[in-house]
């Protein structure tokens, strides 16, 4: 087992409630200016692990909110998929062959892998938005790899081109090995 498998189990065999994050800023609303206290954590609720956080909000009552909630299973793909949530907790970095079955489970539980964004082509001074994503599905054995590209014109409708690949196993396995836009999507660093 290695140190990351070995840790996140221990990890789950011993949680009850961990707060992994708080943070306090000002919030304004037109003359208003009133502190806000944040909190974020996990705990266990019966066989699923919940991700929460609270909003205080100046004197008010805290408001809670489930970010996520996961079976063990999920919650360790959650782990691997998330390197902030994994330096939160206090877990050593997973294998890269870690990195990929996590994928692959979280691609067998339906979930689909996705990266990308827009840049705001109006600091180059022509006013277009560029972006872009990638993104994967699949069921353990077939997949469809998507990278899609759109662009924007101030006040314009978004023209997209969309390339679609559908790959086994190998062939995934493969550009993992060289396509940095696909290793991105199992959290993988760039080549």
């Amino acid at each position: 087992m290695s140190s990351f498998a070995g840790a996140a189990a221990a990890l789950i065999a011993a949680l009850g409630e961990r707060v992994i994050s708080e943070s306090t800023y000002v919030e304004t609303v037109g003359a208003t200016s009133y502190p806000v206290r944040q909190r974020i954590g996990v705990r266990r609720d019966g066989d699923t692990i919940v991700h929460w956080a609270t909003t205080q909000r100046g004197d008010g009552a805290a408001e809670p909110a489930e970010v996520a909630r996961w079976d063990e299973r999920g919650f360790v793909g959650a782990l691997l998929a998330q390197a902030h949530l994994r330096a939160a907790l206090g877990l050593p970095e997973p294998t890269e062959d870690e990195q990929i079955e996590g994928g692959l489970a979280r691609l067998r539980a339906g979930e689909r892998l996705r990266s990308g964004g827009a840049d705001d082509g109006g600091r180059s001074g022509d006013g277009v938005v560029r972006g872009g994503w990638t993104e994967l599905s699949g069921d353990g054995d077939r997949f469809v790899l998507e990278l899609v590209s759109f662009e924007q014109a101030r006040g314009g409708e978004p023209v997209y081109q969309t390339q679609r690949q559908e790959l086994g196993l190998d062939e995934l396995r493969g550009l993992l090995a060289t396509s940095d836009p696909v290793r991105v999507l199992f959290g993988l660093p760039w080549r």
